[in-house]
C-alpha cells in the first residue's frame, strides 16, 4: 500500500518530480506504487492536461504545486 504522506513529502521536496508528474501523472504515480484503474488513469491524464494548458498562460518561473488527496465515494 502506498504511503501518501510520504508521497506528498516527495512532491513538496522535489520540484523535478512535480514537473514529471505534469508530463506523465499516471507513470509517476504508478512508479510510486499507486494502483490506478484505466478509468482513473484516463481522467487523471485529462485533468492534468487541462491544468497544464491553463498553466501555460501563467507567468514563466511560477512554481508548480502538486498535492495528493484521496476521495472515497459510496
Amino acid at each position: 500500500m502506498t504511503d501518501f504522506a510520504s508521497l506528498q513529502e516527495k512532491f513538496d521536496k522535489d520540484p523535478a518530480l512535480s514537473k514529471r508528474f505534469i508530463a506523465d501523472p499516471v507513470g509517476v504515480l504508478k512508479s510510486e506504487g499507486v494502483d490506478i484503474s484505466p478509468q482513473q488513469a484516463a481522467e487523471l491524464k485529462k485533468s492534468v492536461s487541462a491544468i497544464g494548458k491553463a498553466g501555460s498562460k501563467v507567468a514563466a518561473g511560477s512554481k508548480v504545486d502538486v498535492s495528493v488527496s484521496i476521495s472515497v465515494r459510496f
